[in-house]
């Protein structure tokens, strides 16, 4: 995993902070703070991806073993 996949999220969150810090209008600095919101989002999957990345090379996760419903998962799939 690059670098960049943990900076770019954190980056466009602090440039929007900044930008939501000094609008004065409200409609565009809660726009601001839902992309902000969107970015720290994307950031927290990357940092557990990584996270169970490195147990899973530890040998620390323990696979599951269920029953799932392939059609149910596939029928979103087909619906576009």
């Amino acid at each position: 995993m690059s670098t960049h996949e943990l900076r770019t999220p954190l980056m466009h969150a602090l440039g929007f902070l900044e930008l939501a810090m000094d609008e004065k209008n409200e409609l565009k600095k809660s726009e601001y703070l839902n992309k902000c919101m969107s970015a720290l989002k994307r950031e927290n999957k990357v940092i557990s991806n990584l996270i169970e990345t490195a147990y899973a090379e530890k040998g620390l996760l323990k696979p599951v073993i269920c029953d799932i419903d392939v059609r149910k998962l596939s029928d979103p799939l087909w619906m576009t």
